[in-house]
């Protein structure tokens, strides 16, 4: 299993990040690629800007710790056993985003080439998230 962890300090208060973080319908604002996000209880299927589609289950979620995790069951790469949890915390006059994510490449895959794909995803959609956040 393939371990992600990635942060960014943004220059926002906490409660200005979860309120973008929080909201579960609120991906197409800030993840790259992704088109539209429903959310029925504890299932958000995010649809992209190629028409593929996320399946994940949300669970965690915990707005007094501003933090919640997911599970995803269908996702566009060749990786399974998806998860990860994303949370806010202060840190001085702003706020820091932390994500840890897990998974595993397919079988018949190169993780040499997915995992450093994958990595620079994450480390652009938090980038994303900090801009929409600091209105930059």
């Amino acid at each position: 299993m393939t371990t992600l962890r990635k942060e960014i300090r943004i220059d926002a208060p906490v409660e200005a990040v979860w309120e973008v973080l929080g909201n579960l319908e609120s991906t197409p604002e800030w993840i790259p690629g992704v088109a539209e996000a429903t959310v029925s209880g504890d299932r958000r299927v995010c649809r992209t800007t190629d028409g593929e589609e996320i399946h994940e289950r949300i669970h965690g979620y915990d707005e007094a710790a501003r933090t919640w995790s997911y599970a995803q069951s269908v996702v566009p790469l060749p990786i399974t056993g998806s998860a990860g949890t994303l949370r806010v915390r202060e840190s001085g006059a702003g706020s820091v985003v932390e994500w840890e994510a897990r998974f595993d490449i397919a079988e018949g895959n190169d993780p040499e080439q997915l995992v450093p794909m994958i990595d620079g995803f994450y480390e652009q959609t938090l980038e994303s998230l900090r801009r929409r956040v600091e209105g930059s």
